[in-house]
């Protein structure tokens, strides 16, 4: 049910990867990470899972460096799914045409994560929230470009979220970034709902 390619659970160093056409039924398409997860130069193409992570899901630690993520599709986070306690860093990596149905065309943050010198383009949260990157959690972003992501309802680009279980107050913190033509009902390109936005 979990991981479409690649279950991971201990240390896990992966390089010149290319993840195509994978399923799992639950979570992470691609891969489904508890342990310590790096990559590098990785592509993830048309992957997909029934309910989070079409490329990939992480419950644990993940380091993306110069990857690809494209035509991803899951109900939640097309690309990447971050869960509650785990933590991210995504770095020089692009994401296109990523699908949720739900939230978080490219990515859904529900704990910490980094985001620098990446691009998102058309990546599209059908029904709500976060065309690129929905958050309930802690997100910085730097250095990195979002254009042409839509959502059926609020923020084209980036929504910060009431929390599911109402705890916590997400920090968004977004420097020297462009956000060019994202499109949504409300907040085309950002929504932000609770916490801090800076």
């Amino acid at each position: 049910l979990d991981g479409g390619a690649i279950y991971a659970s201990g240390v896990s160093t992966l390089e010149n990867v290319v993840f195509d056409g994978n399923r799992a039924g639950n979570t992470g398409g691609g891969i489904h990470n508890i342990g310590a997860l790096t990559l590098n130069n990785n592509t993830f193409t048309a992957n997909s899972s029934g309910f989070a992570g079409g490329g990939i899901r992480n419950e644990n630690t993940a380091i993306i460096s110069n990857s690809q993520f494209n035509n991803n599709s899951s109900a939640y986070a097309g690309g990447v799914s971050n869960i509650v306690g785990a933590n991210a860093t995504i770095n020089t990596s692009r994401f296109a045409n990523n699908i949720a149905t739900i939230n978080g065309g490219a990515i859904a943050n529900d704990s910490r994560m980094s985001v620098s010198q990446s691009t998102f383009t058309n990546n599209q949260a059908i029904a709500e929230k976060g065309g690129a990157i929905s958050t309930e959690g802690n997100l910085t972003i730097a250095q990195s470009t979002f254009t042409g992501n839509t959502t059926g309802s609020f923020g084209g680009a980036i929504a910060s979220i009431i929390p599911a279980n109402s705890a916590g107050t997400p920090e968004v913190v977004i420097t020297n970034t462009s956000l060019i033509a994202n499109r949504a009902n409300s907040g085309g390109a950002i929504s932000h709902e609770l916490g801090t936005l800076t």
